[in-house]
C-alpha cells in the first residue's frame, strides 16, 4: 500500500525518489537516487543517517515521546556514529565482532579515529606505522 501511494507520487507528482538499500528492487530501480551501502555498513548507515536527522531537530518530538522508551539512551548511544567515515571493527550487543567499511571519504581535514591516536603516538615518540585499521588488529 505505501509503495503503491510513493510510486503514483513519484509519476504524477513528479517528486524525487531517494532509496537506500543493500538490494537492488522495484523501488530502487524507479529510484532518482539509489544509495546501496557496502555490506556490513548498514547499521553504522543507518545510525549516521539517525543522529543527522536529531543533529539538525528533524525528529518528530512529540511521536518520540508518546511512543519511544529510552529515547535519551538511544540518542546517547549514536554519539559514535559521527559520520560514515570510519573502518574497523566493534562488537556488538550479541557479543559478536562486526567488520565495518568505510563508506564515504573523510570530509575535509577530518580524520578516523585511528589515524588521530597513530599520529598522536608518533609525536609522543611511538611510531607505530600503521597505514590502515586492519594492521592494527593483525
Amino acid at each position: 500500500m505505501l509503495a503503491s501511494r510513493i510510486k503514483r507520487r513519484v509519476k504524477l507528482h513528479g517528486q524525487r525518489l531517494i532509496v537506500s538499500d543493500l538490494r537492488a528492487h522495484d523501488m530502487a530501480k524507479r529510484a532518482h537516487i539509489f544509495l546501496r551501502p557496502e555490506p556490513s555498513t548498514d547499521l553504522v548507515w543507518i545510525n549516521a543517517v539517525a543522529r543527522y536527522i536529531i543533529d539538525q531537530g528533524w525528529e518528530d518530538k512529540e511521536f518520540i515521546a508518546s511512543r519511544v522508551n529510552d529515547y535519551d539512551k538511544y540518542r546517547t548511544s549514536l554519539d559514535r556514529y559521527t559520520s560514515l567515515e570510519k573502518e574497523g571493527t566493534f562488537v556488538n550487543t550479541e557479543r559478536r565482532i562486526q567488520r565495518l567499511y568505510q563508506a564515504l571519504p573523510s570530509l575535509g581535514q577530518s580524520r578516523p579515529d585511528w589515524v588521530i591516536l597513530r599520529d598522536l603516538a608518533a609525536r609522543l615518540g611511538h611510531d607505530w606505522g600503521y597505514q590502515n585499521p586492519s594492521q592494527i588488529t593483525d
